[in-house]
């Protein structure tokens, strides 16, 4: 997919959605409105590949968006995205012609899963004969909220951009000022993902952000050669030095 449509009022969450997009999807361009009536008009004109909607927006609402859409622009994929997720709104995301709909208080993973799997399904249909019937991709019942939740940790927004900081090779001090934070804060981010996860090395961090489309293999490195303990400690000796530093200034 080579181009995409937000049209998200939250700017924080729509800013973050919009760098995974070109990061780790590789999406060429990416579009953000905050209006709905002004995002249609937008998608209208540009006739993006993939449009994510909100489904509270001001101007025009999420379902008014997702209807116009799918009677103007029927090639396009469209993701519903909304904190309220119930069966019947689900229903209603289906109903008006939904690709698929990821809950906003779900892991990042999950919007990028579903994503993923909506484009194999489009290549699929469309190299086929056509007739195959459309998938309504995401995650509905309970029993796969918990599979999913369990198998990707239901790490955090930050939580998931820190991992893929660290996955390219980032240190925590570097990471904060990228993220905005302050060390401390990024140490205690680390700390969350590695205690949900249950992972403790940079290497093994490196491995599952790969293997869940976080980021990209990089060739130039190899994960594998060097025991995981002596890529991780001179690090964190680093960062406990530089506390102790910070410390010790703050006296004098």
């Amino acid at each position: 997919m080579k181009s995409a449509l937000i049209i998200e009022d939250q700017v924080l969450f729509s800013d973050l959605l919009m760098r995974v997009l070109k990061r780790e999807l590789g999406v060429e361009h990416v579009d953000v409105c905050r209006n709905g009536r002004e995002g249609l008009d937008l998608a209208l004109r540009l006739r993006p590949h993939i449009v994510l909607v909100d489904l509270y927006l001001p101007g025009l609402s999420g379902m008014e968006v997702l209807r116009d859409l799918r009677a103007q622009i029927p090639e396009c994929v469209i993701v519903m995205m909304t904190a309220f997720e119930t069966p019947e709104l689900i229903e209603d995301f289906r109903r008006g012609g939904a690709d698929g709909f990821v809950a906003k208080h779900a892991s990042f993973l999950h919007l990028l899963s579903v994503i993923e799997q909506l484009k194999v399904n489009r290549q699929i249909r469309k190299a086929g004969d056509g007739t195959a019937e459309p998938l309504f991709i995401g995650i509905s019942s309970t029993r796969e909220r918990e599979a999913s939740s369990a198998s990707q940790s239901s790490l955090t927004l930050r939580e998931l951009e820190l991992l893929t900081y660290v996955a390219q090779g980032f240190s925590t001090k570097a990471i904060a000022p990228k993220m905005k934070i302050s060390f401390k804060t990024a140490q205690t981010h680390r700390a969350n993902l590695m205690r949900k996860l249950g992972i403790h090395e940079v290497a093994t961090l490196t491995r599952y952000a790969i293997h869940h489309g976080l980021v990209r293999p990089n060739p130039v490195n190899t994960f594998t050669e060097a025991p995981a303990e002596q890529n991780e400690v001179p690090e964190e000796q680093n960062e406990v030095a530089e506390e102790r530093n910070e410390v010790a200034e703050e006296r004098n």
